[in-house]
């Protein structure tokens, strides 16, 4: 089986880490990774951008959490709540994912944030009420459980779930 070099731009799942290298197959190559962005292939030229494309990460990440620290009190004590369909016991019929909590965040409260800052407990599929915790991408990666207390570089809100 022929295989091809690829940079990851993301982590893969069961693949690894971003700005790794790996061998995988050239049609895994072909029609996975790079059609959707998420590699590229690892020429020479592409290796050699890779410190720099690193650095930029890195760059950016830490400009991001500047000045997600110096806007963190926005963020304190926010309610957002989400209609969504549910049968009678409360569950829904579709779970709620980052993108409908930033969306409700940006529609209610006019916060824009990336979906990979929110930290979610639990998968949401049930009516009711869940603490979330902000954080910018690389600051903490550990999930918050109820009745801890959050880092000081994060926010938590409060997300409640109604049935429509």
């Amino acid at each position: 089986m022929a295989t091809t070099k690829v940079i990851l731009l993301e982590s893969v799942p069961k693949l690894g880490a971003r700005f790794e290298t790996k061998a995988v197959a050239s049609g895994y190559a072909r029609n996975f990774l790079l059609p959707q962005k998420k590699a590229v292939l690892a020429t020479e030229a592409n290796l050699a951008g890779l410190n720099d494309r690193q650095a930029r990460v890195k760059q950016d990440l830490a400009v991001q959490a500047e000045l997600f620290k110096k806007e963190i009190e926005r963020f304190r004590d926010i309610v957002v709540t989400i209609s969504m369909p549910a049968n009678e016991e409360g569950g829904l019929y579709q779970a709620v994912h980052e993108n409908d909590i930033v969306e409700a965040l940006s529609r209610e409260h006019k916060l824009v944030i990336d979906p990979s800052w929110l930290k979610l407990p639990t998968v949401v599929k049930k009516v009711g009420d869940y603490d979330i915790l902000i954080a910018p991408a690389g600051s903490s990666d550990r999930v918050i459980r109820a009745g801890e207390e959050a880092p000081a570089e994060t926010a938590q809100i409060k997300l409640t779930v109604v049935a429509k």
